[in-house]
């Protein structure tokens, strides 16, 4: 029977995200005071505004933390470093309101209570090494991934804003394969929008994808899918018939041409009984009409996937059998060489 298959989303944010840079602020300020207050109450909140950070709540210690040098710190950290960003950490306005815990709080909380209460629920996942499950770990990394590149330098129109989605399809509780990724981020106004796509797919989505497990390559025209090709086995190949360069029709001739086995699945928005007939001819594993469903073009590269992995399988054993046939015929043939020579020889039992 089939397993249900269904798509699970998660999303995260990077470190220049509002919603972070205020969880950041108040993770720092609440480091400063227990690095030398390891008894102090701390309910600190931020919010972060174009231009401005209001930090507010109730913190009791006995040691002294300059709140604005460490919002300060903060922001420079995450690379809010000019006011062109919207968010400069030299010259963004900080306001503070910081209160007393209150006292009927630390009745409570000073005899071993907790200050706050709440309900959480969770579990440990086997897909991922983190115990984590799979969509919420790659779109961390994803997340984590653009941070990375633009501190390096290799993608220096990035801006520290930014979000990531992906969703994982799952047949059971088993995720297959990742049906969709968003990514968003804040970047220079000068960026050509093809260069903005193509730096945050092959820096940013493919590393984390291949960290993963998921191997993927994308080319432009039929050249570079032959060098690919010369390059790296792959388990399948989906191509456009209106691939640049070579059609997609004279890539699948090549390809087999040159012997390869592995799955090529067409994509076209024009149809033609011609090249249907002529895919059909050289073995394209399937013929698929635009537009395309995510979740169908999944399951068919899942399927050629699979069927060209057993078939790799099975030439494999193949050729460890025919190894081992030769060897066992080059035994016996030594055997009664030495044999006919008159030298001593154990014939198995």
């Amino acid at each position: 029977m089939a397993l249900k298959r269904h798509v699970f989303t998660s999303e995260s944010v990077t470190e220049g995200h509002p919603d972070k840079v205020a969880d950041q602020i108040s993770d720092a300020v609440l480091d400063a005071i227990l690095a030398d207050d390891r008894e102090a109450r701390v309910a600190c909140e931020t919010l972060v505004t174009t231009g401005m950070a209001v930090v507010a709540g109730e913190i009791t210690t006995s040691t002294y933390v300059h709140i604005p040098d460490i919002v300060r710190g903060t922001i420079t950290s995450i690379g809010y470093t000019d006011a062109n960003f919207g968010f400069d950490a030299q010259t963004c306005a900080i306001i503070t309101s910081i209160d007393r815990q209150s006292a009927d709080i630390a009745l409570g909380v000073d005899s071993g209570g907790a200050g706050d209460q709440g309900m959480m629920f969770g579990y440990a996942s086997d897909e991922t090494a983190s115990l984590m499950p799979l969509p919420i770990v790659l779109a961390h990394r994803l997340a984590e991934r653009l941070a990375t590149v633009r501190k390096q330098g290799d993608l220096a129109w990035l801006r520290p804003d930014g979000k990531t989605q992906v969703s994982v399809v799952y047949e059971g509780d088993k995720p297959v394969g990742v049906s969709k990724i968003v990514v968003s981020t804040q970047h220079s106004d000068l960026v050509d929008a093809g260069d903005l796509r193509a730096g945050v797919v092959s820096r940013v989505v493919q590393p984390v994808l291949r960290e993963a497990g998921f191997a993927v390559d994308t080319v432009s025209d039929g050249g570079h899918a032959l060098a690919l090709l010369e390059r790296a086995p792959f388990d399948a190949i989906i191509s456009d018939l209106a691939l640049p360069g070579i059609g997609g029709m004279d890539l699948l001739r090549t390809v087999r041409e040159r012997g390869l086995e592995v799955p090529v699945i067409f994509v076209t928005g024009t149809p033609q009984l011609s090249t249907a007939m002529e895919a059909v001819e050289f073995g394209a594993f399937r013929y698929l009409l635009k537009p395309i469903d995510a979740e169908q073009l999944i399951e068919v590269v899942g399927r050629a996937v699979r069927i060209h992995k057993l078939a790799d399988v099975k030439r494999q054993a193949q050729e460890y059998l025919e190894k081992e046939e030769d060897s066992e015929h080059r035994g016996m043939s030594e055997r009664f060489s030495r044999a006919l020579a008159g030298t001593p020889t154990s014939m198995p039992g």
